[in-house]
């Protein structure tokens, strides 16, 4: 997982560099996401661009947002719910935050899987319904595709929090 995510990152930045011109997405989605940061919830947004069809397989934006830092638990949560969904697009993704509207510094955890899995489902067949903009996603999706609740974490910054910071919105969780 950590070698393809490096070498489509790679991939991009060399084409950057060589031609000055960022790859143009040919389809984008923006999913809103409840996670924990720190002792609150927050909602963030995850950004899947899929690029041409000659691009490696799937990776972090580098050019948009060059200096995120992934955890382990969220990397391979994204890329379970890219098999669970059977993304075949060549998918490059980032995190921004809902306030401000910029890349987040860092981001962990399995809370992405969800909503990866239906951004994923969407960019891979357009015919599907966009998700709902009010809705915010938040639980675990397997490689198998089992969805999971993450509910059980009653630490601080568990789902009482990413309940909370949906704010009136429609959270969608196992």
């Amino acid at each position: 997982l950590g070698l393809q995510m490096a070498a489509a990152a790679v991939a991009d930045l060399v084409e950057f560099f060589r031609t000055g011109v960022e790859a143009h997405p040919i389809h984008h989605l923006s999913v809103p996401i409840a996670v924990s940061a720190h002792s609150h919830g927050e909602i963030v947004q995850l950004r899947v661009a899929q690029r041409s069809v000659g691009a490696l397989p799937f990776g972090p934006d580098l050019i948009d947002s060059p200096f995120q830092r992934w955890g382990s638990e969220f990397a391979h949560a994204v890329d379970d719910a890219r098999q669970a969904s059977r993304l075949r697009a060549a998918v490059r993704l980032n995190v921004l935050s809902s306030r401000t509207g910029l890349p987040l510094d860092a981001i962990d955890g399995r809370s992405v899987g969800l909503g990866a899995a239906v951004a994923f489902r969407r960019i891979s067949d357009r015919n599907r319904a966009a998700p709902d903009p009010s809705w915010v996603f938040t639980g675990d999706v397997r490689a198998d595709g089992k969805v999971s609740s993450l509910a059980p974490d009653r630490r601080p910054g568990g789902y009482v929090e990413k309940i909370s910071a949906a704010a009136g919105r429609t959270l969608v969780m196992p």
